[in-house]
């Protein structure tokens, strides 16, 4: 009898504990949604749309799953304006997967005080999606690049030093555009041997014997024997070193002074090109682009092939490469007309745009061309309004002239302007 009284108390007693532990969880679940609800001022602000679409394809995630997520509410203790609620989901066998959403007064928001809040791995795909918030700028400010962007271009396979031709002096050896790796077998591959007689009579140049250079890859005396392009192979035997970018069909050094890099300096300079009434003119490609400022950029006409190029030249052995971009524009520009005090003015800050290889067409497989290009930019064109171009005895003309992506230029400056382009958000 004793334990027949005591079982349907014990169940009566757990029942009743049951009953209230439900009355109260629903009533603390309906106060928390209710103050969700009634609260005008908080709003559910919803970051499924700004994920990217891996992140979405990962996770499996979508809107239709995330209106059925369990619902939780956590109280900041540390600020008792914010009420996070966390969502759990649980799809295809993976793990549980928690979101965060905020809900939080749209008219007192405030960067700093959230952002202590955000997971780790939130801000990462934010990171990563950055360009979806980007905004265009009035062209009259245009958005300019680090130069950091511009230091490490990777050079392009090489063409231009590829063509059957050297400059009328030699024949080159073809090379298809997919034997031009050197780590693609070419047996049939037998190049032609070039070196100007200028050159093996000019005791500035290299020995014709390269055996007698031993500090290649570093700086020998005054002359940089280092490439921007990385460490260089050198031949063990013939003690030649070998163009990192690839074969060109001709041995030798061409008309080139050295064997390996041979440095060069480029400068670049611009201004916006204006109408009469001194304004910038704009133009855009088609009716969906906006309209961007035009550039224009000193040129000369090379005396050789003809072509317009950037007014530039070699580095001299102990040479700064600043010393030669200003050395060569006053030389090939300004020939009989130099203002030393504006030239020093325009010449004060400049950007590198271009720090690599170039596509020149004296290349050959063991000797080339390397450039640094700086950009120096006239903004208001006040410092290049007075300054009058001539050109030197090396190039046939010299004029300022808009650039377009239907130029056609010397090697790869053409490469080199559409750097400046997307550094000053011009028009191309």
């Amino acid at each position: 009898m004793f334990v027949e009284d005591n079982n349907p108390s014990i169940t009566e007693n757990q029942k009743l504990t049951e009953s209230e532990n439900d009355t109260h969880k629903s009533q603390s679940i309906n106060s928390c949604h209710s103050y969700v609800q009634q609260s005008p001022s908080k709003k559910i602000q919803n970051y499924f749309q700004h994920r990217s679409s891996e992140y979405q394809q990962v996770n499996k995630h979508s809107n239709k799953y995330y209106s059925f997520m369990d619902k939780r509410t956590n109280h900041l203790t540390s600020n008792s304006n914010q009420i996070f609620t966390q969502h759990q989901t649980n799809m295809n066998n993976e793990s549980n997967i928690q979101e965060y959403c905020r809900y939080r007064n749209a008219t007192q928001y405030s960067p700093t005080k959230v952002s202590n809040f955000l997971s780790p791995s939130y801000l990462n795909i934010t990171n990563r999606n950055t360009h979806e918030y980007s905004r265009y700028r009035d062209s009259r400010s245009p958005r300019r690049k680090s130069t950091s962007e511009f230091n490490n271009i990777h050079p392009k396979s090489h063409r231009t030093c590829r063509t059957l031709s050297y400059n009328n002096e030699s024949e080159r050896f073809p090379v298809p555009d997919d034997k031009v790796p050197w780590n693609v077998i070419y047996n049939d591959y037998e190049p032609f041997e070039y070196t100007a007689e200028r050159i093996r009579q000019n005791p500035k140049t290299d020995p014709i014997d390269p055996s007698k250079i031993n500090k290649f890859n570093q700086l020998d005396k005054n002359i940089d024997r280092r490439s921007f392009t990385g460490h260089y192979y050198v031949d063990p035997i013939t003690y030649r070193p070998r163009n990192p970018i690839g074969r060109t069909g001709l041995t030798g050094r061409g008309r080139l002074y050295y064997w390996g890099p041979n440095h060069a300096g480029d400068p670049v300079i611009t201004r916006w090109l204006r109408d009469e009434n001194g304004s910038i003119v704009y133009r855009r490609i088609n009716a969906h682009d906006r309209l961007k400022p035009i550039l224009e950029f000193v040129a000369i006409q090379r005396k050789d092939n003809k072509e317009w190029a950037l007014p530039g030249g070699m580095v001299d052995p102990g040479e700064h490469v600043c010393q030669t971009i200003k050395r060569e524009f006053q030389e090939e520009a300004m020939c009989d007309s130099i203002d030393v005090h504006r030239i020093n003015e325009l010449f004060s800050n400049g950007y590198k745009v271009y720090e690599s290889y170039v596509d020149d067409p004296r290349n050959t497989d063991n000797a080339w061309i390397e450039t640094v290009a700086v950009n120096f930019h006239d903004e208001t064109g006040h410092l290049t309004k007075n300054i009058h171009l001539n050109a030197g005895d090396e190039c046939g003309k010299v004029m300022w002239c808009p650039i377009d992506h239907k130029l056609e230029l010397y090697a790869n400056h053409k490469d080199i302007l559409k750097g400046v382009i997307d550094r000053l958000g011009a028009y191309w």
